[in-house]
């Protein structure tokens, strides 16, 4: 490649990636489409085994989870919506429960001090006005992973095809090696990441409604859900327990704290040693700090998507740089990418 040739490719990679800073927003939502379309296409390849064609088997599957979620909904959906409105409504009294806790402590003014310094007394006011911008933003968002992961799904070979024929023609195998890696880690991390959402949201939940805590399937649902985001989702959904088991008083917030942390307990050193054994493992740091860089250049959403991401760029620096550029191309025969 001659010198001109050289430092065209560079212009062009350098205004690919500002291209892709500039889009950074649509470039999550293709990334959480992929994830959606990666559990769509396994339930699909699952139900296709029994003589569906790919296509019919996406549309069963996505039958099969639009029913699921309807009957979770009819089963509990009045008692879960009607704690969450408990949990919406009594917000203001928990912190307040909170504040007079503190003032009532030796150490408890110089914290009053410090949140009124740094959120301010107009709090709510101020916030209300893009708490509901967030939600309604958050809300579309969701709306578009959910369809744009059921169209890959249900096309994923002509995306996939496409996406490999951008590439020059001796690096579309190498491409579509790494595309198959990069989806089988993915799977791999969802199963895991799912069983550990599962088992913490019911765990909480119990627990909550053992020691008889406010909100206890509300809570527990929440627990779950933040479960995805590693480190600070476990951290916030124990923190907002607490604070809620403040209007119950000091000894009930003792209660619950106790409780997340069991919990916790149970899922880093019982559970994650047994989902590691067939799920893709992550090592701790690198999950901490792609939330943390992620979430810094990307906002919330690139918190939520840090892990995933990390795994796919894991992959991808494992396969193309070490395998391919430092080992030569080495052939292993092991597509174990966890």
């Amino acid at each position: 490649m001659s010198f001109v040739a050289r430092v065209l490719v560079v212009i062009a990679l350098v205004a690919t990636a500002l291209l892709v800073w500039h889009l950074r927003h649509v470039a999550l939502l293709v990334f959480g489409s992929v994830i959606v379309a990666v559990i769509v296409s396994g339930l699909a390849g699952l139900i296709a085994r029994l003589g569906m064609t790919h296509r019919m088997g996406v549309l069963v599957a996505v039958i099969l989870i639009a029913i699921l979620v309807a009957a979770m909904a009819w089963m509990v959906g009045d008692a879960l919506a009607a704690q969450f409105d408990s949990l919406r409504a009594n917000l203001g009294s928990a912190v307040e429960a909170l504040r007079q806790w503190l003032r009532e402590q030796p150490f408890g003014r110089s914290i009053l001090d410090l949140w009124d310094e740094s959120v301010g007394q107009d709090l709510a006011m101020g916030r209300i006005a893009s708490a509901a911008s967030v939600t309604l933003n958050a809300t579309l968002d969701l709306v578009l992973i959910v369809l744009g992961g059921v169209y890959l799904a249900a096309e994923r070979e002509l995306y996939r095809g496409g996406v490999v024929r951008l590439a020059p023609q001796k690096y579309r195998p190498l491409l579509a090696d790494t595309l198959d890696r990069c989806a089988g880690a993915l799977v791999g991390w969802l199963k895991g990441q799912g069983v550990s959402m599962v088992v913490v949201g019911v765990a909480t939940a119990a627990g909550l409604a053992l020691v008889g805590a406010p909100l206890p399937m509300a809570l527990g649902l929440l627990s779950g859900l933040l479960e995805f985001v590693p480190y600070f989702g476990p951290l916030a959904a124990g923190l907002l327990a607490v604070l809620f088991a403040f209007t119950e008083g000091p000894q009930m917030a003792l209660y619950v704290a106790l409780v997340m942390l069991a919990v916790q307990q149970l899922e880093s050193n019982l559970l994650m040693p047994l989902v590691q054994k067939w799920a893709v493992r992550l090592p701790p740091v690198l999950a901490l700090f792609a939330v943390l860089v992620f979430g810094s250049m990307l906002g919330v959403m690139g918190a939520v998507l840090a892990t995933p991401l990390m795994v796919v760029l894991m992959v991808m620096v494992r396969h193309l740089y070490v395998e391919h550029t430092l080992e030569g191309g080495r052939q292993d025969g092991g597509r174990n990418d966890g």
